[in-house]
């Protein structure tokens, strides 16, 4: 899934400068769909479209609503050109920006881009792409509107060719960026306009950015999955991935910061999300944690405490094996509880999905809750329309 390291792709040149993806608007959507209310669901799924020709499956946007409980799932966009749909963002007015991992240019380079979706057509609009972007897979958005993408294989200043070049012989080097997207005439609610897109923060210590979460202090956390700075060995003999838990400060408009790691596991396996509590707790979302001989296992959920994780659920140790098969990013519920996408649990019993992404070859995925107090999971939302669901997003009163 996310949390397996890719090979870089030559990076562009360092210059900040932004582009909108150039791309015809599709023609293959709904002329009415339902409008945002408080506490939905907006749950994207990098597989659930129809099957693409070359031999991947287009991305879609579901809803859940809170009026009935996230008991059904609504599709919000019926379009079948997204390459890979990976996150999306809630903003004020209720509309949405959604991120594509995949998208590819007209001049046939693997770039990623940003869409905004509105009601009634929801009918995605290209509004960022960036022609240092590679492979662009989570974001986040502060109060002043700019938008934060991590990206796991951009090198816009050309990291990787530095250190090919002072050690030509060493093992080449793997990094990724967070750009901040900045904007302009944002105040109403809606997306704005780009303005300018900086590298905020780029260092040969990133390995594959993965997760962002902008905390309540104005610090961006920063999850890199693949970051293994102990050297740490798995039982199958192939280097281990902990990951590293950086904090970044923005300064504004044309800073360029160093990320500072903030937790430096050695007890994770494949950490790929980050979670805000309602009461601002931060949790990390381990999809492979039960790592035991040469098998992933089961996911886990942690909690960061300070400099340290503090295991808070696996499956296993309730009793209840392979009920997280591989969980990815989430969000909390009104009621306190936190509901998680997992990309490849198959609480329906459906089998294979035909995508043959999972590690396990498992079936459809499910929104799963976690009650905190007790703690205990179940089922939120399965659906035999999910496919991959990666990342689900509360709509805030």
């Amino acid at each position: 899934m996310l949390c397996v390291a890719l090979a870089c792709a030559p990076p562009a040149e360092p210059e900040e400068t932004s582009q909108i993806a150039s791309q015809d608007a599709p023609a293959n959507v709904p002329q009415e769909g339902p409008v945002l209310a408080d506490d939905d669901l907006v749950i994207v799924d990098l597989d659930a479209g129809a099957p693409r020709e070359d031999g991947e499956r287009a991305g879609k946007i579901f809803l859940s609503r809170a009026a009935d409980g996230y008991a059904t799932a609504i599709e919000l966009t019926r379009d079948d050109t997204w390459p890979e749909p990976v996150d999306a963002i809630v903003l004020p007015d209720r509309s949405l920006l959604v991120l594509d991992s995949r998208l590819v240019t007209g001049a046939g380079a693997q770039r990623g881009a940003i869409f905004h979706c509105a009601p009634p057509s929801w009918q995605p609009v290209p509004w960022w792409g960036d022609e240092r972007a590679r492979q662009p897979v989570s974001m986040a958005r502060g109060p002043d509107g700019t938008i934060y993408v991590a990206d796991r294989e951009a090198d816009p200043l050309g990291l990787a060719e530095a250190a090919a070049r002072a050690a030509p012989d060493a093992e080449p080097v793997q990094t990724g960026c967070v750009f901040a997207i900045r904007i302009e005439g944002a105040d109403d609610g809606g997306p704005g306009a780009v303005a300018r897109t900086e590298v905020l923060c780029a260092n040969q210590r990133f390995v594959t950015p993965a997760a962002l979460l902008l905390r309540n202090d104005g610090v961006l956390l920063v999850l890199d999955a693949d970051a293994n700075p102990h050297g740490l060995v798995r039982p199958d003999g192939l280097p281990g991935s902990p990951g590293v838990l950086f904090e970044v400060r923005d300064g504004g408009p044309g800073s360029r910061v160093k990320p500072q790691a903030r937790v430096v596991p050695k007890q994770t396996v494949s950490p790929v999300g980050l979670i805000a509590g309602r009461a601002g707790e931060v949790y990390l979302v381990d999809a492979n944690g039960s790592l035991e001989e040469d098998t992933f296992g089961d996911g886990i959920l942690w909690r960061v405490e300070g400099l340290e994780l503090q295991r808070v659920l696996d499956t296993s140790s309730l009793g209840m094996p392979r009920a997280m098969v591989d969980p990815v990013q989430g969000d909390s519920l009104p009621d306190g509880r936190l509901v998680i996408a997992d990309a490849n649990a198959d609480p329906l019993g459906l089998g294979e999905d035909g995508t043959g992404k999972g590690v396990y070859g498992t079936g459809r995925g499910a929104l799963l809750a976690i009650d905190l107090n007790i703690p205990t999971l179940s089922t939120l939302l399965a659906d035999e329309r999910f496919v991959s669901p990666i990342a689900v997003r509360r709509v805030r009163p």
